[in-house]
C-alpha cells in the first residue's frame, strides 16, 4: 500500500512521538490528504530508512507514533554533481531540480554567466528556499530518502576555481563534440556535469571549461532543450554506471 511520506529534519528516535508543527506539512496532512485518527505516514529525514507512523493527534500539530521501521537504502552507487546555468525561465529550472532529484543526482551547484543570462534579484529572492521545497517534494514522491546538497549560485569562473583540485571526473556538453558518453571506457564513481541553458555555452566558454580539465561530450546529433539535455545526460549516465 502507498501510503503518503513527510520529510522530518530532525533525528528520530525509535517508537517515540514526532509532532509535526510546521505550516506547510501541517496544511498537507490536514487539508490535502484529509488524515485521519490512525492512519499510516511515513517519515524519512535523510537516513536509509523509512519511519512507519501512526496518526494519535490531530489538533494545531500533529502528533504521530512509530510503530515501525523499514530500510530504504534506494541510493545510486554513481555520486552525479549537476552543474546547471540557470535560466531566467523558473518553470524550467523547476522541473530541472525536480527530475535530477528523482534521478538520483547527489549534488547540484546553480551556475550564473555574468551579464548573459542573470538578474540580480532572481538570484537572490530566496530561490533557493524554493528549490529546497521542490527536492523534498520530490523525494516524498519518488521514496528516495537522501536529499541531494543544493549549493548557494555561483558565478562559472569562480566555480572552476572551487573544484580546480577536484579528481572527480568532469564532464560539459556541446553539441559539436566528437565523443559520446557511450565512448567512455573507465569507471566511473563519481561525476561533475556541467550543462548549459537554452543559448548553450560559448566557444570561449567550451574553451575555459577545457582549461580546467572538463571533457567535451555530445548528446547527439539532435538539438536538444535545456531541460532535456540535462534530463537525458543525467539517465545516461545511471544507466551506464549508476542505478537505472
Amino acid at each position: 500500500m502507498n501510503y503518503p511520506r513527510i520529510y522530518y529534519k530532525k533525528k528520530i528516535n525509535i517508537f517515540s512521538n514526532i509532532e509535526i508543527t510546521d505550516t506547510f506539512n501541517c496544511h498537507y496532512l490536514k487539508n490535502v490528504l484529509r488524515i485521519k485518527y490512525k492512519d499510516i505516514i511515513i517519515i524519512f529525514n535523510n537516513e536509509p530508512i523509512d519511519f512507519y507512523t501512526k496518526v494519535i493527534k490531530i489538533n494545531s500539530i500533529i502528533t504521530l507514533k512509530v510503530i515501525k521501521l523499514k530500510n530504504n537504502n534506494n541510493i545510486s552507487p554513481l555520486y552525479i554533481h549537476l552543474a546547471q546555468v540557470i535560466s531566467l525561465n523558473k518553470k524550467k529550472m523547476n522541473l530541472i531540480i525536480q527530475k535530477s532529484t528523482e534521478l538520483g543526482v547527489k549534488e547540484i551547484t546553480p551556475i550564473y554567466l555574468l551579464n548573459k543570462n542573470t538578474k540580480i534579484n532572481f538570484i537572490k529572492n530566496k530561490i533557493i528556499e524554493k528549490w529546497k521545497k521542490i527536492i523534498i517534494s520530490a523525494c516524498q514522491q519518488c521514496r528516495r530518502n537522501n536529499l541531494p546538497i543544493i549549493n548557494q549560485p555561483t558565478e562559472l569562473n569562480n566555480w572552476f576555481i572551487d573544484i580546480k583540485n577536484k579528481k572527480e571526473k568532469k564532464i560539459i556538453f556541446h553539441t559539436n563534440a566528437n565523443k559520446k558518453i557511450k565512448d567512455i571506457t573507465c569507471k566511473i564513481k563519481n561525476i561533475i556535469i556541467l550543462m548549459g541553458y537554452e543559448k548553450g555555452f560559448s566557444n570561449e566558454e567550451i574553451q575555459s571549461a577545457m582549461k580546467n580539465n572538463f571533457h567535451v561530450f555530445s548528446l547527439g546529433e539532435r538539438i536538444l532543450k535545456m531541460e532535456t539535455a540535462t534530463i537525458a545526460a543525467i539517465s545516461i549516465l545511471q544507466s551506464k554506471y549508476g542505478d537505472i
